[in-house]
């Protein structure tokens, strides 16, 4: 008998480890329920939440208990959401989703968006909706902003010095103010009404595309890495400065040749 229950015994242990190795955990949350102002904000994350996909690189959105609300602790964890074309008014509780790196919001209906207290963002797209301000001055860590297709009347993006890519065309912009933004690589700024624009701090600027604004100088003497440029349709532009050695298309040098200083031939 003793030798029956010596043999027996592993395998039970064995058994038991298993089923441990197989308990589902339990999500506890006791945090605060979040009050959505905007009823079709919270109805958006619950179907994200049904397309749900756990290999993505970073979180996205679950509701984690399926009891139909949005805990504090749940939108915490969050690092990815994409609520575009959801029609959304109000982003107030986008404050909690503290861990948000990527956020996708473009073609709602905002007339504010404040990510003060997003600053993990590396990606905003807010492009396509009635924004008439943008507050990203909390926001050092952005690699990527479309803003393109608002109402901004004025831009700061200073001291982004993550920021690479930057479009923020068509809108109402006066003032777009890039200062300390050495990494910028890609500029979009056209179809705006924009007189000067100083892009001297963009020193890795490779791409600007300004058309359709109100220039009538623009300045590029610093920006020796440029290999593409569009300024058409800036009809008071009086004078090009380039970089000495600047690297750019020959159709571009012969179309405003008579107007371009700086540069060696």
């Amino acid at each position: 008998m003793k030798k029956i229950l010596i043999a027996i015994l592993p395998l039970l242990a064995v058994g038991f480890t298993s089923c441990k190795k197989d308990k589902v955990d339990v999500w506890r949350d006791d945090s605060p329920i979040i009050d959505f102002k905007d009823t079709r904000l919270l109805k958006a994350l619950m179907e994200i939440s049904d397309r749900y996909d756990g290999d993505r690189t970073y979180t996205a959105f679950k509701d984690m208990n399926g009891d139909g609300k949005v805990s504090e602790k749940e939108a915490a964890r969050v690092q990815y959401l994409d609520l575009s074309g959801y029609n959304i008014r109000d982003f107030s509780e986008i404050t909690f989703f503290s861990s948000l790196e990527i956020l996708y919001c473009y073609n709602n209906d905002l007339r504010d968006l404040d990510i003060s207290k997003n600053t993990r963002l590396k990606e905003l797209n807010c492009m396509g909706n009635k924004l008439t301000s943008l507050d990203i001055s909390k926001n050092t860590t952005l690699t990527s902003l479309n803003c393109k297709l608002n109402g901004l009347t004025s831009l700061d993006v200073n001291g982004c010095s993550s920021l690479k890519k930057l479009s923020c065309e068509n809108n109402d912009l006066s003032r777009l103010i890039l200062s300390k933004c050495a990494g910028l690589e890609e500029l979009n700024c056209s179809t705006n009404s924009i007189s000067t624009l100083d892009v001297s701090e963009c020193t890795e600027l490779k791409s600007l595309d300004c058309s359709f604004n109100q220039l009538t100088v623009l300045d590029l003497s610093n920006n020796k890495y440029l290999e593409t440029v569009t300024c058409n349709n800036n009809d008071n532009l009086e004078n090009i400065i380039l970089y000495e050695y600047a690297d750019l298309p020959q159709s571009f040098l012969e179309t405003y040749k008579d107007i371009i200083s700086g540069y060696i031939w």
